[in-house]
C-alpha cells in the first residue's frame, strides 16, 4: 500500500456492519493537453451482495471529491466491453462513453523483455 500514496493513488472503502462491502482506487495524471490534471477511477467493486443499495454511488461520489481536491479538473474511467451493467451505473452517475482505450501487454515485471528502438536520428 506504500506505492499508494507516492503515485497519488488512493484506495477507498466503504464498510457496513463492520465488513468491506465496496472498494474504489483513484489516481491522479498530470497530462500535456488539459490545463488541469485528470484524475482516473481505476477499479470499483461493490460486493455481490451488497449492489443496489448505493454502496457504489457513495463510492464514486466520495473519489470524486477527493480528486477535485487534488487539482482535478475530469474524472475517467474505464471498463470492459462485456460489463454492460457497469456502463448503465457510470451513466446513471452522469458519466459518458467519449473514446477507447487502447492496450498493449509488455510483458510481467521490470524486467520485461521489451526494448524500445531508438528514434531514427536519435544517440
Amino acid at each position: 500500500m506504500d506505492r499508494f500514496g507516492a503515485a497519488e493513488e488512493t484506495a477507498l472503502v466503504a464498510t457496513l456492519e463492520g465488513r468491506i462491502v465496496g472498494v474504489i482506487t483513484t489516481n491522479v495524471m498530470p497530462v500535456l493537453h488539459r490545463p488541469m490534471p485528470v484524475g482516473r477511477i481505476s477499479a470499483l467493486v461493490v460486493a455481490q451482495d451488497n449492489r443496489g443499495l448505493g454502496i457504489g454511488r457513495v463510492l464514486v461520489t466520495a473519489a470524486e471529491a477527493l480528486l477535485a481536491s487534488r487539482g482535478c479538473g475530469l474524472v475517467e474511467v474505464t471498463s470492459n466491453f462485456r460489463l454492460e451493467r457497469a456502463h448503465g451505473f457510470y451513466e446513471s452517475v452522469g458519466y459518458e462513453a467519449t473514446s477507447y482505450r487502447f492496450k498493449k501487454d509488455l510483458g510481467a515485471g521490470p524486467n520485461n523483455s521489451f526494448k524500445p528502438k531508438p528514434l531514427r536520428g536519435s544517440a
